[in-house]
């Protein structure tokens, strides 16, 4: 019962080998067909990148009978890269694969970051020890090396450079003030007292020269006094309004802006405004306004409460602005005397791009009140020296 129930079993194994050989018999028969009928395809490549560009997909190529693939890479015809471009990249390289993996290249190294100099490294120049430009650039780095480790030298070092550079000041100073007192075109004090003596000197010529101003146009322009009756500031100018007109016949007319008179009863000639405040965009009183009825001129004196030296000052301001008086008459009321600036004596066009120190050091001692062959003989012409024989 056993050999009759095996021997069946050993037949049926014996038909499956059977048909497994016969299988793999008609696999090897396909493959070697499809081997023979398929193109090269390298061939199959060539023919579509040569492919001309007016030729659509959909007409067939002469030639071999097109395949599948062909059908395919067909639209590659209509792209802009040039062929040979194309072949390039991939015929080129077809034996890396379709998934070859290349590694990108490496980055450029980055420069490496120089650390900031400390304080306490001399710097590279080639400036000389302990000139201005030296210690210009030295003694930061010499305090900060003091502070930052502060031994004997380095701060002994420090106290040294300061102390040098405080008597080139101290040099520098002394021939400054030497140099500007035996030169009066350079001498400030002239124009510009310091001690009260010249002080009061200029101030009594300048007080009589703005007087003499006033007084000489007072019969030519007027003054227009904006004014309101409850203004506190207003109460305050009128003694001084008062105390000018005394000194010099000027003329004042108050015009009132409330249309009421002042509560302390100053000005009775006083008139109620008809537009000239609104014309004249007045804002606050009080608010003077010079009037030259010859010139139709109404200039701004003053607005808000004024001194009295204030309102002379301001008056020969605006006269000079108006051309009502010379620029010596001018000089004479707000400096005591007549000046000679070195801007007004220096011709710039004696001055060409490239001169040399020395030649334009000439040129301002000579555009200087005291430099140069030319003399001063006329009063227009000024100077700094009041006693000064022309």
């Amino acid at each position: 019962m056993t050999n009759a129930r095996s021997h069946p079993r050993r037949r049926k194994r014996q038909h499956g080998w059977a048909s497994c050989l016969l299988s793999l018999a008609l696999l090897a028969d396909l493959q070697q067909a499809y081997a023979q009928s398929a193109p090269d395809p390298k061939a199959v490549f060539d023919q579509a990148l040569n492919r001309p560009v007016g030729q659509g997909a959909g007409v067939a190529p002469a030639g071999p009978q097109r395949t599948q693939l062909q059908t395919q890479s067909a639209p590659t015809a209509h792209t802009t890269a040039p062929p040979s471009a194309t072949k390039n990249q991939f015929l080129s390289r077809h034996e890396d694969g379709w998934f070859w993996y290349v590694e990108p290249p490496a980055p450029p190294p980055k420069k490496p970051i120089e650390p900031p100099k400390s304080a306490g490294t001399p710097t590279e120049s080639q400036d000389k020890p302990l000139s201005v430009e030296w210690i210009r650039n030295n003694i930061d780095r010499l305090r900060d090396q003091a502070i930052n480790n502060p031994t004997k030298e380095n701060v002994e070092m420090f106290l040294y450079v300061h102390k040098y550079m405080m008597d080139l000041s101290e040099r520098f100073a002394y021939t400054y003030r030497s140099v500007a007192e035996q030169n009066t075109a350079l001498d400030e004090t002239i124009s510009n007292p310091v001690t009260a003596v010249s002080r009061r000197q200029i101030s009594d010529a300048t007080e009589g020269a703005q007087s003499e101003i006033i007084q000489r146009l007072a019969g030519q322009v007027g003054v227009w006094y904006f004014f309101q009756s409850t203004c506190q500031y207003c109460l305050r100018q009128n003694p001084i309004l008062d105390y000018m007109r005394q000194e010099v016949p000027l003329s004042i007319l108050p015009i009132s802006l409330d249309g009421l008179p002042m509560v302390d009863g100053s000005h009775p000639n006083w008139v109620v405004d008809s537009g000239q405040a609104a014309q004249l965009q007045v804002s606050t009183t009080p608010t003077l306004y010079l009037v030259k009825p010859d010139t139709n001129e109404v200039v701004l004196l003053a607005a808000g409460l004024r001194s009295l030296p204030e309102l002379k000052q301001r008056f020969v301001e605006v006269a000079r602005a108006q051309n009502w008086i010379s620029k010596d008459e001018y000089e004479t009321a707000m400096h005591g005397l007549p000046r000679r600036l070195l801007t007004d004596g220096v011709d710039l066009e004696e001055v060409p791009t490239g001169t040399s120190d020395s030649d334009l050091l000439d040129i301002m001692r000579r555009g200087g009140i005291h430099g140069g062959g030319e003399q001063i003989n006329t009063q227009s012409e000024g100077g700094n020296t009041p006693w000064r024989n022309r």
